[in-house]
């Protein structure tokens, strides 16, 4: 789902630009906010996963994620709706930083190659069928559906995670999350990787991207 996510709202951006009346420097932000987030929240979601519980993480990552689905479908203008995409990134990263190490703590060595080729596979399958997908929804229903697709689906997971997951591993009270090095971390990605995607529009030489770069 998320990778799906990621790739479905590109179909759906001129239209949302076209019913929102969206000039170019905002749209941009649609998609970067979900990826951006998702990027930088990654590692820390993992950290934050070892030590409270993935069970308990992976599910926080469906409801947020679902929830924010739903808000960006219902969103009124284009800072709301670059709002819940940065919400729904969050949501993202604790499912995506989750799923490969609860599939290699539920599968035995002997089956866990063939179970992490699947979960490998899924994510694939979602980047190759948002375009599709988010083509038929946005042609048919208009651009929410991209996003009101997700909760039926995120409910579902929910459900089904609270009564099939089992937590593998206890939550490790000893240990304490490094918040200053999650921050520092976060800001730097952050950094960087605004300054990439942007640099080209802004240019290399600008003020704006030579800060971000300097920050790192």
């Amino acid at each position: 789902m998320a990778p799906f996510d990621g790739s479905i709202v590109t179909i759906a951006i001129p239209s949302i630009a076209s019913s929102m009346t969206l000039g170019l420097e905002t749209v941009v932000w649609i998609a970067l906010s979900y990826l951006l987030v998702l990027t930088v929240l990654l590692i820390n979601a993992g950290r934050l996963a070892d030590l409270r519980g993935r069970k308990r993480s992976y599910m926080l990552g469906f409801v947020v994620f679902t929830a924010a689905s739903a808000l960006c479908g219902a969103s009124a203008s284009g800072f709301q709706l670059i709002l819940f995409r940065a919400l729904q990134g969050s949501g993202a990263a604790l499912i995506a930083s989750n799923s490969p190490a609860i599939v290699t703590e539920s599968f035995q060595s002997w089956e866990r190659g063939k179970a992490l080729g699947i979960n490998a596979m899924a994510v694939y399958i979602g980047l190759m069928a948002g375009p599709v997908i988010g083509g038929v929804l946005v042609q048919n229903f208009g651009w929410r559906s991209v996003f009101y697709v997700n909760v039926p689906i995120g409910i579902l997971v929910v459900g089904l995670a609270s009564l099939k997951l089992r937590e593998r591993r206890t939550a490790r009270s000893g240990e304490s999350f490094d918040l200053a090095g999650a921050a520092t971390l976060s800001v730097a990605l952050a950094a960087f990787l605004v300054a990439l995607t942007l640099g080209g529009s802004y240019g290399w030489t600008s003020l704006p991207i030579l800060s971000l770069l300097r920050s790192l």
